[in-house]
């Protein structure tokens, strides 16, 4: 999925999608993401 985000452009994930591996492999892509998390998130 994320080979799907063009360069300079932004993925934006739903909060449930995928869990800390997902996130981990988003931030260590080196692409723009945002996504939005639970409110009770620490």
């Amino acid at each position: 999925m994320l080979a799907a985000i063009p360069k300079n452009g932004l993925g934006i994930f739903d909060r449930g999608f995928g869990g800390l591996e997902h996130l981990q492999s988003a931030a260590a892509s080196k692409q723009y993401f945002l996504m939005r998390i639970k409110s009770n998130y620490k």
